[in-house]
């Protein structure tokens, strides 16, 4: 790498001295152009003017060359770092040590600590081991009713991601007729960084001896508040400082319906129609138990049951109107006994992978003493963001007055 910098600062002066040339090659046959007229120190300052224009593309296509050598050479050397890195984090050593960090607060120069701008202490965030990342990552993926249906992303905050890009599409093309991916980039996404911070009592976590049952706990306790938080954001996170919740996000189709309203079949049928017909394959119920005992024994006009609830060893499957339900907790989706008509969605029906959550995998454990309350608090940090990424893919149900 430093023999590629060297070697791009001589072409750079190289290229710098012959656009100086080149300048005050055209100075001189601007100021001279009379005298110069059809001879030949004129025929020779043209010569020379051209020799310099060839030296100058050969050194150009040089220092594009070594530019891109030495760009090659420093991501297979960021590459070589980071694969030792993560080597590093999975190995006994660096997985004792982190035990040892969490368990009793003892800092070894095994682990990696780097800052937190989301930490409000003086302490940086150890970076969890790889064994653990990589675990925490394979169990969030299915778990939680409705996060194991989103969208999972790891793009990089703060650059446009074409929609087309999170939500691929395919066209019929020809030899004549190449798709036009212009016309399909109709929007994008934009995912910032926001800090999830997991508190773990440090009681849950001190009585291990065995690192295998340690990673076990810390990750079961991670992915249950992970998990929480995060399908508690998917609907109703504000995007700010956190996700932006389907149930906040502004332009997707909303109906009203009343509680009576609820339970007629006319009524909630035509409002459930409301979904645009491209999005009906594949979209579930969100709802909360309040709301599917209200509507459970619903029956259309010839008295058939509308909502249906079979049972099998993995428990009870439930449908409406031929789309799964799945029951969600009140933080989640408001149930018919606690929404406050005029105010709050009772009933969310979409393609739940048309949102999407995006997380780096970027995961720190700060371990601090808190003075004031006379405790050791261990904070879990991760960063995450979820956006929708098809507004029609959904439709909302607010309970009218």
């Amino acid at each position: 790498m430093t023999n590629e910098i060297a070697e791009l600062r001589d072409l750079n002066l190289e290229l710098e001295s012959l656009n100086a040339r080149k300048a005050a090659i055209k100075k001189r046959l601007s100021e001279h152009r009379d005298e110069f007229y059809d001879s030949k120190v004129l025929s020779d300052a043209k010569t020379e003017a051209e020799e310099i224009r060839s030296a100058i593309e050969k050194t150009e296509a040089k220092i594009a060359a070594v530019s891109k050598l030495a760009e090659k050479n420093q991501n297979q050397e960021e590459r070589k770092i980071k694969m030792e890195n993560l080597d590093k984090r999975s190995s006994v050593e660096y997985r004792k040590a982190f035990m040892d960090y969490i368990q009793r607060g003892v800092k070894s120069e095994v682990l990696e600590f780097r800052a937190d701008a989301f930490t409000n202490t003086a302490e940086n965030a150890a970076v969890i081991p790889e064994t653990i990342v990589n675990e925490i990552i394979k169990e969030s993926k299915i778990a939680g009713t409705i996060l194991s249906k989103v969208r999972k992303m790891n793009v990089k905050g703060g650059v446009k991601i074409p929609v087309l890009t999170a939500i691929p599409e395919a066209t019929w093309i020809d030899e004549y007729n190449p798709s036009d991916r212009k016309k399909l980039q109709t929007g994008s996404v934009t995912f910032s960084y926001h800090g999830l911070e997991i508190k773990i009592a440090q009681s849950l976590l001190s009585e291990y001896v065995s690192i295998d049952a340690f990673e076990r706990e810390f990750v079961n306790i991670a992915v249950e508040a992970m998990t929480n938080a995060k399908e508690i954001a998917i609907f109703n996170g504000t995007g700010s400082g956190q996700p932006t919740g389907i149930l906040v996000e502004s332009g997707i189709p909303t109906v009203t319906l009343t509680e009576d309203d609820l339970v007629a079949y006319d009524k909630l049928y035509e409002a459930i129609g409301k979904l645009k017909t491209n999005y009906k394959s594949g979209a579930e119920f969100a709802m909360n138990a309040s709301t599917w005992n209200k509507i459970v024994s619903m029956v259309d006009s010839n008295g058939q049951p509308v909502a249906r609830v079979n049972y099998g060893l993995n428990g009870a499957t439930m449908s409406l109107f031929g789309y799964p339900v799945n029951l969600v907790e009140s933080d989640r989706v408001k149930g018919i006994d606690t929404a406050t008509a005029g105010t709050d969605y009772i009933i969310v029906l979409g393609q739940f992978n048309k949102y999407a959550i995006n997380s780096n995998g970027d995961l720190g454990v700060i371990r601090y003493r808190d003075h004031d309350n006379n405790q050791d608090v261990t904070k879990a940090l991760e960063f995450v963001d979820g956006k929708v990424l098809d507004k029609n893919a959904f439709l909302r149900v607010k309970l009218g007055a």
